[in-house]
C-alpha cells in the first residue's frame, strides 16, 4: 500500500496553527477586558458635558423718554443781506469781519455829497413854491371883498383861485421832493438792522455801487437765540400732535451737532409747518434754543431727538436678547437655579440699544443676551463672568498597613 506522507504532515501543520489562534484570540480578550468593562458601565465613571455658557443681562426699570429721532440744521434767529439803495461811491467800511455788531450801528458809508445837493435844491425850490403860495393866497382874500360890489369879475376871481390852488401843490411837490432827498441822503449811511454777526464783506471801499444790481455788501445773522429746524414723517405727524397737545403745547428737543453727537442741549418745538411736503411726504418743524455760548452755528447740521413723553418705570432689556418666532417676541429668562425658560413678551419703544417690554417679564429678572443658539427650555446654563466654587473632595482614607509594616 503506498503512503502519501505529505497530507499527514499538511494535516498536523493545519491543527498547530488553529491552537495558536484559539490562544491569541484567548490574549487579546483578557487585555480588552478592561475597556469593554467601562464600556458596558463598569466602575469607571465619567463626568457629564458641562452646561453651555451665556451672557446675560438684568431687565432694569426705570424712566425711559419716548421720543423720535431726525436729522436737523441750525438757522440764525434773524438773517438780513445788506445792500445798498443808492448809487454812489463807498467810502469807508466801518466793521471788522465776523464781528458782532448791534442793531443800529454803522457800517458802510457812501458818499453823501450829491444827496446833500439835492437836498439843498429841493429846500431852495420848497421855499420858492411857499412865497408863491402865500402871493397867491394874499391876492384872493384882497380880492374876496371885491366880488359882492362886482368890483372884479368871477372870471377873474376864478383866476386867482386857481393860482393859489397850483401854488399849494407846487408846495406839496416841494415837500415831497425834499422828503425824497433826505431818504436818500440816509441811505448814504448803512446801518445794521438786528443784533447778531456780521460776515466778511463782498465790496471794497472805492467801488461804485449800483442799486440796480442789488449787490449783496454783506449779512448779519442773529445766533442768541437760534431756531432748531428738522423735520418728520407723515406717519409720525398724529403722534407728535397729541404729545404736543397733552403737553400743553411744550415739547422738548435734545439738540447735538453731528461732529459732537454726545454734547446735547436742551431747545423747545416752537412750529410745526402747515402742510406736509408733497415729494418728501415730510413735515418741517422748528425749534429754539437759547445760544449765548455761540454753541450753534447757522447751517450747522444737527442731530434732533423730539422728546415726546416719558414713561415712568419701564422695564428695559438690550435689543439683542429678542428673538422673533411665530408667537412674535420672546427671550430666553435665566432662572435662580440657572435653568432657562423661554417667554413671550410684548415689546414697546425703542431706547438707544434697550427695548422697553411691556408685559412679560419684571424688573430684577435676568435674560440671554449671546449664546442663545445651543440652549433649550428647562436646560442648565452656566452665566460668563460668574465664578463657580469647585465640588467639596472627600477625605481619602489611607490605606490600611499589613502586620509586620
Amino acid at each position: 500500500m503506498k503512503r502519501i506522507w505529505g497530507t499527514k504532515g499538511s494535516r498536523a501543520r493545519l491543527a498547530r496553527r488553529r491552537i495558536r489562534a484559539r490562544a491569541g484570540a484567548a490574549r487579546a480578550a483578557l487585555c480588552l477586558a478592561p475597556f469593554a468593562l467601562a464600556a458596558c458601565g463598569g466602575d469607571a465613571k465619567h463626568p457629564p458635558p458641562k452646561p453651555p455658557v451665556v451672557t446675560v443681562a438684568t431687565a432694569t426699570g426705570r424712566d425711559v423718554p419716548i421720543y423720535l429721532d431726525s436729522i436737523g440744521y441750525a438757522t440764525a434767529f434773524e438773517a438780513v443781506e445788506i445792500m445798498s439803495q443808492v448809487d454812489g461811491q463807498l467810502l469807508k467800511i466801518h466793521f471788522k469781519q465776523g464781528s458782532t455788531v448791534k442793531k443800529g450801528e454803522l457800517l458802510f458809508t457812501i458818499d453823501p455829497r450829491p444827496y446833500q445837493a439835492v437836498l439843498e435844491r429841493g429846500r431852495g425850490d420848497l421855499e420858492t413854491a411857499l412865497a408863491r403860495q402865500q402871493i397867491t393866497q394874499l391876492a384872493v382874500e384882497r380880492n374876496r371883498a371885491l366880488l359882492p360890489d362886482q368890483m372884479i369879475s368871477p372870471q377873474a376871481f376864478d383866476a386867482l383861485v386857481a393860482d393859489y390852488d397850483e401854488a399849494s401843490g407846487e408846495v406839496r411837490t416841494a415837500r415831497g421832493a425834499v422828503k425824497h432827498a433826505e431818504v436818500n441822503l440816509d441811505y448814504c449811511t448803512i446801518e445794521s438792522p438786528v443784533d447778531g454777526v456780521i460776515d466778511i464783506y463782498e465790496v471794497n471801499a472805492g467801488n461804485i455801487l449800483f442799486s440796480a444790481d442789488q449787490t449783496i455788501l454783506t449779512s448779519v445773522r442773529q445766533v442768541d437765540p437760534i431756531y432748531i429746524d428738522f423735520i418728520v414723517s407723515e406717519r409720525d405727524l398724529p403722534r407728535v400732535q397729541t404729545h404736543l397737545r397733552k403737553s400743553d403745547g411744550k415739547l422738548t428737543l435734545d439738540v447735538a451737532p453731528m461732529t459732537a453727537p454726545n454734547e446735547k442741549k436742551r431747545a423747545v418745538l416752537e412750529i410745526i409747518s402747515n402742510e406736509v411736503k408733497r415729494g418728501s411726504g415730510t413735515v418741517h418743524l422748528r425749534g429754539t434754543m437759547p445760544n449765548p455760548d455761540r454753541f450753534l452755528w447757522p447751517g450747522q447740521s444737527l442731530n434732533v431727538r423730539l422728546i415726546l413723553d416719558t414713561q415712568a418705570n419701564a422695564i428695559t432689556i438690550p435689543r439683542e436678547s429678542l428673538q422673533l418666532g411665530q408667537r412674535g417676541y420672546s427671550v430666553l429668562v435665566v432662572s435662580a437655579d440657572k435653568r432657562v425658560e423661554r417667554r413671550v413678551v410684548t415689546i414697546g419703544e425703542r431706547e438707544g440699544d434697550d427695548t422697553i417690554i411691556k408685559t412679560g417679564l419684571k424688573a430684577g429678572e435676568n435674560v440671554v443676551v449671546k449664546g442663545q443658539i445651543m440652549l433649550r427650555p428647562g436646560g442648565k446654563v452656566r452665566i460668563l463672568g460668574e465664578t463657580t466654587k469647585p465640588p467639596a473632595t472627600p477625605p481619602t482614607t489611607p490605606p490600611a498597613k499589613k502586620r509586620g509594616e
